[in-house]
């Protein structure tokens, strides 16, 4: 058997007792819910396990930025060395692009004019020597027609005339072989030494002579267009 109150504020009063009194149960058991379960302090440490060998920890000798890297340098390409070319075997024309840049070599043109300097004062000199050997020999021509004309002659007998023409020819032969040739191949060598050490094609001893003439004249137009 139930009473009611007839007292509103009494039963209000009830009313918010009740509720409490329910809350604070429903408190209570969630409590007890929640220690009945082990929490994550309690479980024991498990290492973490890697799903895959990409995603294992670096090595050591992988890349680490705590450490100075060293900047690999590609290997060196291969270049073939370039064939030395034999100037002394080349023909004319091969050597004129040769010759075209030497002429734009202060330097050489320089001291091709020196040497050409030093050959004409040989040709001078030797033309010289063969000049004052014919005005000799001109002078003895003289003198025996002198003689002759003293002794009654009109002029030389032919048999004078050859002597004196023999005996010059024979000093110009002798000349010519002991002298001029001498010391114009001496010349010459000392030419093609030094040519050659400049670099210039066809030069050096046991070179083609016809060649080098060529060369040659090829130079000298050049020292005279300079």
């Amino acid at each position: 058997m139930s009473f009611t109150s007839s007292d509103p504020i009494a039963s209000l009063l009830e009313t918010l007792r009740r509720a409490q009194d329910g809350a604070a149960a429903s408190s209570s058991s969630s409590r007890q819910a929640s220690s009945s379960q082990p929490t994550s302090s309690s479980q024991p440490y498990q290492p973490y396990q890697y799903p895959s060998s990409s995603s294992a920890p670096p090595a050591d000798d992988e890349y680490d930025p705590a450490q100075p890297q060293l900047r690999q340098q590609p290997p060196p390409s291969y270049r073939a060395p370039k064939a030395k070319v034999d100037l002394k075997a080349l023909s004319f024309p091969q050597s004129l692009p040769y010759l075209a840049q030497l002429a734009e070599d202060p330097e050489f043109i320089s001291k091709l004019n020196q040497m050409k300097d030093e050959q004409d004062r040989l040709e001078k000199s030797l033309w010289k020597e063969r000049e004052a050997m014919i005005k000799e020999s001109k002078s003895n021509v003289e003198k025996a027609k002198s003689v002759a004309l003293v002794s009654g002659q009109k002029d030389l007998s032919p048999f004078e005339k050859k002597a004196l023409v023999s005996k010059l020819e024979q000093q110009l032969q002798r000349f010519h072989t002991s002298r001029l040739l001498p010391q114009w191949d001496a010349l010459l060598r000392k030419q093609q030494v030094a040519l050659e050490a400049l670099g210039v094609p066809t030069m050096g001893a046991g070179g083609d002579r016809d060649r080098q003439r060529r060369v040659v004249a090829a130079l000298e137009g050049m020292v005279g267009e300079d």
